[in-house]
């Protein structure tokens, strides 16, 4: 199988790593200070007995590379 043409690959975090010519890596970035931020503040509710179920919800971006073909149009 040959990448991009015949599949796609995407990693996750976008390591400095991923934009090296040799791997030119697709990937999703997150932001980790907002991961980070939200754990701490669920796990303060739980230490103060506070919590409650709820869905945490992080924007994503795509970085797209050369590891995924471009849709056609």
């Amino acid at each position: 199988l040959c990448i991009p043409q015949d599949l796609g690959v995407v990693g996750f975090d976008d390591v400095p790593q991923a934009a090296w010519a040799a791997y030119d890596l697709t990937t999703v970035v997150q932001s980790v200070e907002q991961m980070v931020d939200q754990t701490v503040e669920l796990l303060m509710q739980q230490v103060q007995g506070t919590a409650q179920r709820r869905h945490v919800v992080i924007p994503c971006t795509l970085v797209e590379r050369g590891s995924l073909r471009a849709a056609a149009d």
